[in-house]
């Protein structure tokens, strides 16, 4: 079996030739069966798939033209579905194809073949997982993919050194984070519905260096062209053979968190008090010992939109931070980078919102997206820190990028800019918003740090502190435990219900302008309290904690 596995990715193509003569040369039977074939061969076998070189990891210059490559990454663009001859007749056969580009001798043999036989697949821009954080690109390049004794990227020193002959210096507007970050073209040819743009996917494909023969000629779409065909040298191209939507992108549990992770998804499950007590520990040294900001924050870490009801995204939780200082917030976002898969920190200053880009743009002149700073996939933790902020004027690009920031916020949903009209896509980034005061966007939740009762400690000193309590093991099990319960669903009993109706009669009896917001507030609280707990159920005991913790949470905005 093994030697199977390497022949198949040494030469994938012809693996592909060999099911095309025996469709009996049928070429959408032959593309429909390589396409079965490499989702039976990979889609279960995470050995298989880890042997496969991987394009995160590895130099694709170094990687043979026609070898099985895999990319982990967001669909960052979609472009205009395009035909391509499947088959086509040489001096002395019908031979396929597909999933490759052809040469120049062949593309004479096209010029001679029927058109009718053309087929349409899809073209998708990819790029790096955005925010993605040191650890899990570290722990995925220890499968990244042997097979070749290929280079691997230069470190991100060794990067910053030849910034101007980087692949995607000159286009920095496919990335919303690092323009250093590497892309890839994707021929895809069973995209069906299924594709989403800012999805998270995993792709194998096969590799395909092109030679260059020079620009094409100026005219019509020859700048769309040139954009959407670079450089194969610069930018790979692979023609998918399995593609497959990810939902977590942490690389201690297997792709099927609920199918090759089920033991450590159970010993999450089973260890989760301790986890819980664990992480309580580290977030309350970021706020000098307040527990109350402690359990907002990991709920916020858990949280995610299990669920889209007409306009109201369910689950979500953006959090302000109140009365957080500079030093806390940084010391806060270095120290979720080494518990969560993705996250990103930005300086709300009026110079950033007034000259950043947000929102994504659509370029008519070349047919493309321009990405933006909220172009995220799901789940990327995104932190913002209001101290930057100093005395001025926003202007329009600055009115533009707040209104945008606090949509997404308030409804999971981020307009783009498509010209004539704003297009909307829906979202799933959480939001963690710190600042000294009432912030300018709202957020769901809010929860006010109390004035420290002991002088304030030296956060760089304390994130070192963290690191320290924070062993490789802990680590891991903390890293498990976060993604595990962010999926795991929850169920609400009959006698439950009617507990949480009984007990909203008696509060908004006493609190009379409590609302039904409050309650749904409540009870995505009191979700997020049982799972943290373990608890796949709201229980008695996690309903009433919740209702206190909501209780304390609204006497301190009259703080």
């Amino acid at each position: 079996m093994p030697e199977i596995m390497d022949k198949l990715i040494e030469n994938p193509l012809a693996e592909v030739a060999g099911i095309f003569n025996s469709s009996e040369k049928d070429a959408k039977l032959a593309l429909d069966a390589v396409l079965l074939y490499f989702r039976n061969k990979l889609e279960f076998s995470s050995n298989d798939f880890q042997k496969i070189p991987s394009l995160n990891e590895a130099n694709h210059n170094g990687l043979p033209n026609g070898s099985l490559v895999r990319f982990r990454g967001m669909i960052q663009d979609i472009y205009d579905p395009e035909y391509f001859m499947p088959s086509y007749r040489n001096e002395s056969d019908i031979v396929p194809s597909m999933f490759r580009d052809p040469d120049e001798k062949e593309l004479g043999f096209f010029a001679e073949h029927d058109n009718r036989s053309l087929m349409e697949r899809s073209t998708w821009h990819c790029i790096a997982l955005p925010g993605e954080n040191t650890w899990v690109t570290e722990n995925y390049s220890k499968t990244a993919g042997t097979h070749y004794g290929v280079p691997a990227k230069r470190s991100r020193s060794d990067e910053m050194e030849v910034e101007a002959q980087e692949p995607n210096a000159s286009r920095p507007w496919c990335f919303p984070v690092d323009s250093n970050q590497i892309s890839c073209i994707v021929k895809v040819y069973n995209a069906g519905d299924e594709a989403r743009l800012n999805e998270m996917v995993d792709l194998v494909g096969i590799l395909s260096h092109v030679t260059d023969h020079g620009e094409p000629a100026d005219g019509p779409g020859s700048d769309e062209f040139k954009f959407k065909n670079p450089s194969t040298s610069q930018v790979p191209r692979i023609h998918a053979v399995f593609c497959k939507k990810l939902y977590h992108d942490n690389p201690l549990l297997g792709r099927h968190i609920n199918i090759e992770s089920s033991i450590q998804r159970r010993r999450a499950l089973d260890e989760a008090q301790m986890n819980r007590q664990e992480l309580l520990s580290v977030f309350k040294k970021l706020f000098y010992g307040d527990e109350h900001c402690a359990e907002y924050l990991l709920m916020f870490l858990i949280s995610r939109v299990y669920l889209r009801h007409d306009v109201l995204a369910l689950g979500k939780f953006s959090l302000n931070l109140r009365n957080i200082a500079q030093d806390q917030a940084r010391a806060i976002a270095e120290v979720l980078a080494l518990l969560v898969t993705k996250s990103h920190a930005i300086p709300l200053s009026l110079e950033y919102l007034n000259s950043a880009k947000f929102v994504p743009n659509k370029d008519y002149e070349l047919n493309r997206l321009q990405s933006g700073l909220l172009q995220l996939s799901p789940g990327t933790i995104l932190i913002c820190d209001e101290n930057a902020l100093n005395a001025g004027q926003l202007n329009d690009d600055g009115i533009r990028n707040l209104k945008a920031l606090g949509n997404m916020i308030q409804n999971q949903c981020l307009e783009y800019n498509f010209g004539f009209q704003a297009v909307e896509f829906q979202t799933d980034t959480p939001v963690l918003y710190l600042s000294q005061g009432k912030s300018m966007v709202n957020c769901d939740f809010y929860s006010t740090m109390p004035a420290p009762t002991r002088p304030k400690e030296d956060m760089a000193q304390v994130v070192e502190e963290i690191k320290q309590q924070l062993s490789d093991d802990v680590l891991t099990r903390l890293r498990r435990y976060i993604t595990v319960l962010k999926w795991e669903d929850h169920q609400l009993s009959d006698e439950m219900q009617q507990k949480v109706q009984d007990d909203f009669v008696k509060l908004r009896s006493l609190h009379k302008s409590m609302t039904a917001d409050d309650l749904h507030s409540l009870l995505v609280v009191a979700r997020y309290v049982s799972l943290l707990e373990g608890e796949m159920e709201l229980t008695p005991e996690c309903w009433e904690h919740a209702k206190n913790l909501e209780k304390e949470r609204h006497s301190r905005g009259r703080m």
